[in-house]
């Protein structure tokens, strides 16, 4: 699988980067095509054990290659954003479940103090906000609550289903008129 154009247009230019800090270090040539790659390919198989990027996936490879040639580029915006990708994907997927169940930010708050993420009082001290708690949590604990998360969404999926089935049909039946009781015969 290949990059999407989104991450093609973040990781091209930053090969380019790479390459330019390269040939400054090592004193080469930038514009000789068959060094670069050479060097290009020695890269893919240094980071992920690739040759090209349609080998490549998605989320893990790209985030590797990323820190890879940020590393190389000296590149420090990327090389925090790639050591975060793990805790990112998790906070996004978190919320994602919140919204789909409907469910506050006391309610993963309360998961997170079970799991013992968070002190039994309420959010850790030096917190950023209560909102923001679990922006502080690392990626094995964000992966726990948004486990509990999905099971939870799952476990009353069926609850909410009824209940919009129910209100549903309520909805109809007073849509219906009832007969009136003097109303004059069809025939």
């Amino acid at each position: 699988m290949t990059f999407s154009p989104g991450q093609q247009g973040k990781y091209r230019p930053l090969v380019a980067r790479a390459w330019q800090a390269h040939c400054l270090r090592t004193g080469q040539n930038p514009d000789v095509d068959s060094a670069h790659e050479t060097w290009y390919r020695k890269q893919l198989m240094d980071a992920c054990g690739i040759y090209t990027t349609k080998q490549a996936n998605q989320t893990t490879d790209f985030d590797g290659l990323m820190a890879h040639f940020a590393a190389i580029a000296g590149d420090e915006g990327w090389t925090l954003r790639t050591a975060e990708g793990d805790e990112r994907r998790l906070r996004y997927l978190i919320r994602r479940e919140m919204e789909r169940g409907g469910l506050t930010e006391q309610y993963v708050q309360g998961i997170a103090r079970n799991m013992g993420f968070l002190p039994q009082s309420g959010v850790a001290p030096g917190a950023k906000t209560d909102a923001a708690f679990f922006d502080d949590l690392p990626a094995d604990h964000l992966r726990r609550i948004w486990i509990a998360l999905v099971r939870h969404n799952k476990r009353h999926a069926g609850q909410r289903v009824e209940r919009s089935a129910w209100s549903g049909e309520r909805k109809r039946e007073s849509r219906v008129r009832s007969p009136r009781v003097n109303a004059p015969l069809p025939f």
